[in-house]
């Protein structure tokens, strides 16, 4: 990194002048005021040599600290770049090579407690901002989180992620004080192109967001794109709120019943401190959609949970983005609605064409509605702005077998699973396409391996189920299938998993009733009828052809 670059960064040039004016009005004042008191004459030189000699006291005390109104602080490494071996070297131009591409790695909390999610919260929210830029790839932050703590070079990080420049930077916390310190580095010469640092209160920790991706945006000549909606101006917070929802944010990440539930408290809790904060509003519609999708919460309740809380949202003018992709979600998977969930996914996109996981869940319902290279293009591009997220392939796997193109599913999971052996989708998804291809054995294997890492959810047990009965060890799948039927006394189990058991005994009209029941209840599950191979075999009956046009699937 250049010494101009460096010595720009540690604010050096602004404490310099603002010495220089300081020591010129005093020897001014000791001009002035000496011979009116009749001081020696060499009191005015002496306020000279002083001031001559505490000049450069005072820049090597810049070059070590940040002194501001917050007290002083020693002045943070640059992070995620190695110094430049030519100091003297000239920074990289800021023009040198456009910037299509872009990754901001994890910031660092310096001083934070372990479990401080502000640091995660705002890497979140900086690549959020920047994703609505049209003609910048920006990097998911599932995929730039696996890198935190990595020791490796800029340029092979660079590589890994396929991009062109790393922001990367540090936030401090200091009571009701916030500093955020951002470096744009040049991966390939490891050069900084740019640096600054931004100071708020944190109850314009908002602000503060917009601030940050508005400059570095800037730096990198990325604009949102025209048709974008214009975004009301950063409001203030309740740092509580603020916190909490981050906090509710990070509980999503489990994919488990537990941290949905407890991500709902985090969100109605920063609610109860802030009932104006709206992105925690987006978080509660979030969960609910989540807890239906995974067969946990049952339509009747989630769906009104959910178009309550999204209402909301809108009004209170929450994310545009993240609120159409709730809307779009609850669209095909409680109302069966395909056509109107594809034009909620497009105005998000136009929103933030760069968010990932909005390409990820738009692949997902085209390919259960039957659109299968559609589905494939939309995973593509989440693939490419989330290149180290493993469930981004898994679900390509998932795609697959949707189509039918068993063996591209099995290798493509199994190649997943090599990478992350842990990821208990990856099995369950090859579970299905091993039981499609007929090797129920090696299924019912993939499916236990699932269970597990999640323990015994509803959805699983009725894979399983289907694959014991399919492999002719009819009495565990009854037995699974008595263990539905109980639970289903005390909890919410979508008769769409007691309808896959039934199949793989061949109970084929009470598997038809499971499926009708279903309807009625307008199980979310449902939604993968058309393309689910372990219903195959009743394809043909006029009752499942019934359900599937009730359902819009057969002109979906």
């Amino acid at each position: 990194m250049s010494l101009l670059a460096e010595l720009k960064r540690r604010h050096v040039f602004k404490v310099a002048a603002a010495y220089a004016v300081a020591a010129w009005v005093a020897i001014q004042v000791g001009a002035t005021v000496s011979p009116l008191l009749s001081l020696p004459d060499w009191v005015p030189k002496l306020v000279v040599l002083l001031a001559v000699l505490g000049f450069p006291a005072i820049v090597i005390v810049a070059w070590i600290y940040d002194i501001g109104d917050k007290g002083v602080e020693k002045t943070a490494p640059l992070a995620g770049a190695r110094p430049s071996a030519d100091a003297a070297a000239p920074p990289a131009p800021a023009g040198g090579g456009r910037i299509s591409s872009i990754a901001v790695l994890p910031l660092e909390e310096v001083d934070a407690a372990t479990d401080d999610p502000l640091a995660d919260g705002l890497t979140e929210a900086l690549i959020t901002e920047l994703a609505r830029a049209s003609q910048l790839k920006v990097i998911s932050r599932s995929s730039v989180a696996r890198l935190k703590g990595s020791p490796d070079p800029p340029r092979l990080i660079a590589q890994r992620l396929g991009v062109d420049a790393l922001v990367t930077g540090s936030v401090r916390r200091n009571g009701s004080h916030i500093r955020i310190s951002v470096e744009l580095i040049d991966p390939t010469s490891e050069r900084l192109r740019w640096a600054d640092r931004f100071d708020r209160e944190m109850a314009d920790v908002l602000r503060l967001q917009d601030e940050v991706a508005r400059a570095i945006s800037r730096e990198v000549q990325a604009h949102a794109s025209p048709a974008a909606p214009s975004l009301p101006p950063p409001r203030r917070v309740v740092p509580e709120a603020y916190m909490l929802d981050l906090k509710g944010r990070r509980l999503m990440e489990s994919r488990t019943e537990e941290g949905f539930r407890s991500a709902l408290a985090c969100f109605q809790q920063a609610l109860d401190a802030d009932p104006t904060y709206g992105a925690s509003y987006v978080g509660i519609a979030r969960a609910h959609n989540m807890l239906a999708n995974y067969g946990i919460e049952s339509p009747t309740q989630a769906n009104p949970r959910v178009r309550a809380a999204v209402a909301r949202a809108l009004e209170l003018g929450a994310n545009e983005a993240e609120t159409q992709g709730e809307v779009a979600l609850a669209l095909w998977q409680f109302d069966f609605d395909w056509d109107g969930a594809d034009q909620a996914y497009e105005r998000a996109l136009v929103s933030a064409p760069n968010d990932a996981r909005l390409w990820y869940w738009r692949g997902t319902m085209l390919a259960v509605s039957g659109r299968f290279d559609a589905g494939l293009e939309a995973l593509a591009r989440s693939e490419q702005l989330d290149p180290l997220s493993p469930m981004v392939p898994a679900n390509r796997g998932w795609t697959y077998y949707f189509a039918r193109r068993l063996r591209d599913s099995i290798a493509t999971l199994r190649e997943v699973l090599a990478l992350n052996p842990d990821l208990a989708p990856a099995h369950w998804f090859l579970g299905m396409a091993l039981s499609a291809q007929g090797e129920h054995v090696a299924a019912i294997k993939s499916y236990e391996a699932s269970i597990a890492r999640t323990g015994r959810i509803s959805r699983l047990l009725g894979y399983l189920g289907h694959a014991l009965g399919r492999a002719g060890r009819l009495d565990e799948a009854r037995a699974l299938l008595q263990e539905l039927r109980q639970r289903a006394e005390t909890t919410y189990v979508p008769p769409y998993f007691e309808a896959l058991v039934l199949a793989g005994l061949g109970e084929r009209e009470q598997a038809l009733g499971a499926l009708e029941l279903g309807l009625s209840r307008h199980d979310a599950m449902l939604r993968d009828l058309r393309v689910d191979a372990s219903f195959d075999e009743l394809r043909g009956e006029p009752r499942f052809q019934q359900i599937i046009a009730a359902l819009h699937l057969d002109r979906a």
